[in-house]
């Protein structure tokens, strides 16, 4: 569609499309990140808000402004350009995420929130001007689910800096946090730990989430992916646990031929005393297996008990081969 906005300006997609046709086999480009797929995409690239974002771009407005400018385009086009510019600042605000952005795309402070709560009315102001124009013949729109999104967006990014700022006390926003990137990486681990299966059971979600919980939920996102490497941090690590683990474990050096469970809190559970000779072997040596097959070891009460000059499970002896010895097992 193209679409009508501020009462007589116009913006075509048709001039969108002959900037990249002008563009696409220069060696030096104007846009350099246009692509064949951000004008013919395939089904899995149609929801894909990168593809869009990079079209509605500073870059492109600018370049656009450039081939006008050297008779390389019509005049008309400066109003698709003029759009363009204006969608890229609304999608800098929404999606800040650094405190100390440039360009509009710094995270909302005291100082700044009157010069964005300001930005944000008039970008509501000239989304309400929009009127999509017919394909093929037919009476022109006001309005498109994607319009009722932004301006949804932006009313909910208004009221959250009006309660962050001023009544929650906080110093500053990132407005890109309030996305659904997050929440959309979130559910693509929980997914990549059952099988890619889109729609785990209850106890298969619950397995995957104390999955990633413990690997600090990091994930290496795959070039191309629908959404953004969110950033985060785990507020609580796993050697926190590990730490009160240790705790415990210190305090129960003392105490030979009995072994305790820790529960996921830290806290030291039921002893459970072995009286046959196999329990005693085996569950050192069960121990001493699992530890050797972490990748962070830490646990300074756990080398002390597993790597010694003769260990008191035999079953270390025996299995041991020479060149092991007094090392961990």
């Amino acid at each position: 569609h193209d679409i009508e906005y501020n009462g007589n300006k116009r913006a075509t997609w048709r001039h969108l499309r002959e900037f990249y046709e002008s563009e696409r086999r220069r060696e030096l480009k104007l846009a350099v990140k246009l692509t064949d797929a951000h004008f013919c995409p395939g089904i899995a690239q149609k929801m894909k808000v990168s593809l869009a974002a990079q079209v509605f771009s500073h870059s492109v407005a600018s370049g656009m402004r450039v081939l006008v400018d050297h008779d390389r385009m019509e005049k008309s086009a400066l109003q698709t350009a003029e759009f363009v510019e204006k969608v890229n600042e609304m999608f800098d605000i929404l999606n800040s995420a650094s405190l100390f952005g440039k360009h509009g795309k710094g995270a909302v402070t005291e100082e700044s929130a009157e010069t964005v709560l300001s930005q944000l009315s008039a970008a509501q102001e000239f989304i309400l001007t929009w009127r999509f124009s017919p394909v093929r013949g037919g009476r022109s729109k006001t309005t498109m689910p994607f319009k009722e999104g932004w301006l949804l967006s932006i009313e909910s990014a208004k009221r959250i800096i009006h309660f962050g700022l001023r009544e929650a006390g906080v110093s500053y926003l990132c407005l890109r946090r309030f996305s659904q990137d997050h929440v959309e990486n979130f559910f693509s681990m929980v997914r990549g730990r059952n099988g890619f299966n889109e729609k785990p059971e209850l106890h298969a979600f619950l397995g995957a989430l104390r999955s990633i919980s413990a690997g600090k939920m990091e994930r290496k996102l795959a070039n191309g992916t629908n959404c953004e490497d969110d950033g985060d941090a785990m507020a609580v690590e796993i050697r926190d646990l590990r730490e009160k683990v240790t705790a415990a474990s210190t305090s129960a050096a003392e105490q030979p031929q009995q072994h305790r469970a820790v529960s996921a809190d830290g806290d030291v559970a039921t002893e459970i005393a072995f009286d046959n000779v196999e329990a005693t072997e085996v569950v050192p040596y069960i121990g001493g297996w699992i530890f050797r097959k972490l990748q962070i070891f830490a646990c300074n009460s756990c080398k002390d008990e597993l790597v010694t000059d003769e260990s008191p499970a035999r079953t270390f002896t025996h299995k041991n081969f020479e060149d092991s010895r007094y090392g961990l097992t």
